[in-house]
């Protein structure tokens, strides 16, 4: 991944303000409420058998918890995760270029870094990580990044348009051919979920692993890789910077993209929750409108931004600055308060029960963070990655450093 140093005319930000505290803030911001919906979508399936999750919860709190889910955060979370890893790269490459440095040896090393995390995280807590797609994305995109910023989107825009329409014909077909989705449980995977070791567990998540991560990479990587791509473009801008002046245009993302979202979102969870043959075609439906989703989030904390509560915006902050430790953190905790060598609360929780947990998760990491950054520069996870990207220990205080400066951590987000 050697490659020339960037110039100044490759640098994917053209303003200086870019690289302004306003924008620190707001990125963070939008990787902590990333980081919420994530929590919210795989609690579901860590407290419960991954084939089946809450289906068999089926009273009315039980099925409105699960469209809501469903609706709003389901195949929808991740693509914003997706265009904030990509704003991160913009980030670095702005700087390196400022430095007339180069970003490939270092930037090899952080991909390489995700890989050995993810595949950690995925056998010993939950398979369904996704931080070996974003490693498998994010080098495909490093080769990408001189291309200009319309090029980018109408890659983009290609990638996932051809995404949908493949998948919502596979889920038309099997709807037509009336195939469900759901697969079978066995006892013996339930009986280990439920009452084994920690290394039953582990052995458990190493055979499932393999056939989660083809699943996660047909249908996440796409969007992820074009969810990318738009993220560089978007760092080329300072949309996030100030966007004080990109009121009116939010307003108008918000109502449009927000309302096609809401209603494909909502046409699909209504097909998914109840399973069936429809359930596949729900969830692709889901997908097909989940950059329209993605927007209209972005576009709402654009404007709610400088209203909120001081209390709510630096606890998305600190959330957000730490975005790798606490989203390996949220499957750490649920995985030990599911499994029977912590909690044992596997399969005892209802759907809005765990939804629950999960937003308590997140709050409960988002305080660990603010009080770890008051006394460190990176959260646990970025020092490692930071200190392997780097190839030398980086150091976790600066004694210099203002207790109250926000810097941007392009790490995972």
């Amino acid at each position: 991944m050697n490659a020339p140093a960037e110039t100044a005319a490759d640098s994917p930000v053209s303003s200086p303000q870019a690289i302004t505290k306003d924008r620190h803030r707001l990125v963070d911001g939008l990787r902590g409420v990333a980081l919420l919906g994530i929590v919210i979508v795989n609690v579901e399936f860590i407290l419960q058998h991954p084939n089946a999750g809450w289906r068999g919860d089926t009273s009315t709190v039980d099925l409105v918890t699960q469209w809501f889910v469903t609706t709003f955060a389901v195949l929808k979370i991740y693509p914003l995760f997706a265009l904030l890893f990509g704003y991160g790269l913009s980030v670095q490459l702005a700087r390196v270029a400022q430095r007339g440095d180069t970003l490939g040896p270092r930037y090899a090393r952080r991909m390489l870094g995700l890989v050995i995390l993810g595949v950690l995280h995925a056998v010993l807590f939950f398979p369904g990580d996704i931080l070996v797609i974003y490693a498998a994305v994010g080098t495909i995109a490093y080769f990408l990044r001189r291309l200009s910023s319309s090029s980018l989107i109408r890659i983009a825009i290609v990638v996932y348009a051809t995404a949908s329409v493949l998948w919502l014909m596979a889920g038309g077909a099997l709807a037509i051919m009336d195939v469900p989705l759901d697969e079978p449980v066995s006892a013996e995977s339930l009986a280990i979920l439920t009452t084994g070791g920690f290394a039953d567990v582990i052995g458990y998540h190493l055979l499932t692993w393999p056939a989660t991560m083809l699943t996660l990479a047909l249908v996440q990587g796409p969007a992820a890789f074009a969810c990318v791509l738009v993220g560089i473009a978007l760092g080329r801008t300072d949309i996030l910077t100030n966007p004080g002046a990109y009121r009116g245009r939010a307003r108008r993302v918000l109502l449009i993209a927000g309302s096609a979202g809401l209603i494909g979102g909502a046409v699909g969870a209504t097909l998914s929750v109840n399973g069936g043959e429809f359930t596949a075609l729900g969830l692709m439906v889901g997908f097909a409108v989940a950059p329209a989703l993605c927007a209209a989030y972005v576009s709402a904390l654009m404007l709610m931004w400088a209203s909120l509560p001081q209390f709510v915006s630096r606890l998305l902050q600190a959330s957000g600055r730490m975005s790798l430790s606490v989203y390996l953190l949220q499957s750490v905790v649920l995985s030990t308060l599911a499994f029977s060598y912590g909690a044992g609360l596997f399969g005892l929780l209802s759907p809005l029960a765990g939804v629950s947990l999960a937003v308590g998760v997140w709050i409960g990491l988002s305080l660990f963070a603010m009080l770890w950054l008051r006394f460190a520069r990176f959260g646990p996870a970025e020092w490692m990655l930071r200190s392997l990207s780097c190839w030398r220990v980086q150091p976790m205080r600066d004694r210099n450093r203002d207790a109250n400066s926000h810097t941007v951590r392009a790490d995972i987000g």
